[in-house]
């Protein structure tokens, strides 16, 4: 938030030579998207109306996760801001994309997480805590902030599963959606917010249920079935190869084996290497532990 803020009032970020303090800011899940690019006067925004505000505008990415879904409306709060985080953040960057500070600003969404990440987390895993290993792809961000921030190189564009902010070229087709990491493209299973132990409080987090095949489809902290095959009634979970081929991943007469789930790997690594999202470092991790991780029998 307290980005977010410097970036609306720039001259704040100068030093005593006039000089920028900070060059690049990186917001990871943010503020509850909070606060938004608006100054309201005679029922006009008119924050960065001026060209010397949007020159001054601080190279910014923001990463939201899609997970964080907290609810919370509060009294007095203007109309214009949602009480759901991820709202707030797609109206941020709407905004500045309407004011033209699209090249300074860029937000990518990123799939299957809530608030927390990995950092205090062993192997992304605690008890029945589990989530994607953001880290690695944080390694990716610094990089990309870093290269914008020194040499003038522009990080890909917004990625977003909002057509509005995704369509880069206005064709109705989404060429930018949200950034989905190997565990998330190529899933053992899914990934959802309150994990069971921590009730209704563990919003921040999230849990992980494996497609076992066998299980019943899951009951979050709040008391809510998981509906992990997305058919709107709780039953049974499926197996590898039935998640697969409703997703789409396993052509028909196609097997879901080690081979089949190192292909996928290997597919959305190259990917997120090709758009500088993944580091060479990480990416080398996630092909070495495609060929070590468990599979269901």
């Amino acid at each position: 938030m307290t980005a977010r803020l410097i970036n609306y009032k720039p001259d704040d970020n100068l030093d005593n030579n006039g000089d920028p303090i900070i060059d690049g800011f990186l917001n990871d899940d943010s503020g509850g998207g909070r606060y938004l690019p608006y100054v309201e006067k005679d029922g006009r925004n008119i924050l960065f109306d001026s060209e010397e505000t949007r020159r001054q505008f601080i190279k910014t990415i923001e990463l939201p996760h899609q997970l964080f879904i907290r609810h919370r409306s509060r009294p007095g709060v203007p109309e214009w801001i949602s009480p759901v985080y991820l709202t707030n953040h797609r109206i941020t960057a709407r905004i500045l994309r309407e004011k033209g500070l699209g090249d300074k600003f860029r937000m990518y969404e990123v799939r299957g997480i809530s608030h927390m990440g990995d950092e205090y987390l062993e192997n992304g895993k605690r008890g029945e805590i589990a989530t994607v290993l953001l880290s690695r792809l944080m390694d990716g961000l610094i990089d990309l902030l870093d290269q914008w921030v020194e040499n003038g190189i522009a990080p890909p564009a917004t990625q977003s599963d909002l057509l509005e902010l995704g369509d880069a070229d206005g064709d109705g087709f989404n060429e930018n959606e949200a950034i989905a990491l190997p565990e998330m493209a190529c899933p053992l299973g899914v990934f959802y917010p309150y994990p069971p132990a921590m009730g209704a409080g563990g919003v921040s987090w999230t849990a992980f249920a494996p497609f076992d095949g066998r299980s019943l489809e899951p009951q979050d902290g709040r008391g809510v079935f998981v509906d992990m095959n997305l058919n709107r009634y709780l039953d049974h979970r499926e197996d590898d190869q039935q998640a697969w081929q409703r997703l789409g991943l396993l052509k028909d007469k196609e097997k879901f084996n080690r081979e089949s789930y190192r292909a996928c790997v290997e597919t959305v690594v190259a990917g997120l290497k090709r758009t500088r999202f993944l580091t060479e470092q990480a990416a080398a991790i996630y092909l070495q532990q495609s060929s070590e991780v468990v599979l269901p029998q």
